[in-house]
């Protein structure tokens, strides 16, 4: 996986946000030539903690925006989660509009029934599990 990142943050290194980075990858299977753009931000709202965007499905690119503020161990539990949702839009499971699909079905209901967040929620705690103890 191909990736850049825009914006700075002082609660994750480069270092560790690549092992972060490339864990994921090698953890969700996401393809070598995938492109992502990771963003640190302070232009986020409530609770929210990050998202993730699809640029161009069929050039593979995928943008993250991470929330700045965040304490490290957020930030990673964050980046991993968002990683979910790069590997569920680059294989077409997710296509986010309004509303968005789900392997085809529409989906317009509560964001903790959405089934791509179950998802995201559940392989975020595996992978940090495995991750933090590496």
């Amino acid at each position: 996986m191909i990736y850049e990142v825009e914006g700075t943050t002082r609660n994750i290194s480069r270092k560790r946000l690549d092992k972060v980075l490339c864990f994921a990858q090698s953890y969700l299977g996401i393809k070598e030539t995938a492109f992502l753009t990771v963003r640190f931000s302070k232009d986020f709202t409530d609770d929210q903690c990050g998202y993730c965007d699809e640029v161009d499905v069929d050039e593979e690119w995928v943008e993250l925006e991470i929330n700045k503020g965040l304490d490290a161990k957020s930030m990673v539990e964050t980046i991993l989660h968002e990683m979910v949702h790069v590997k569920q839009i680059l294989e077409g499971r997710l296509v986010q509009g309004n509303p968005s699909t789900w392997d085809g079905v529409e989906y317009n209901c509560d964001y903790g029934e959405l089934p791509w967040e179950i998802e995201a929620y559940k392989l975020e705690e595996q992978m940090a599990r495995e991750f933090n103890n590496e």
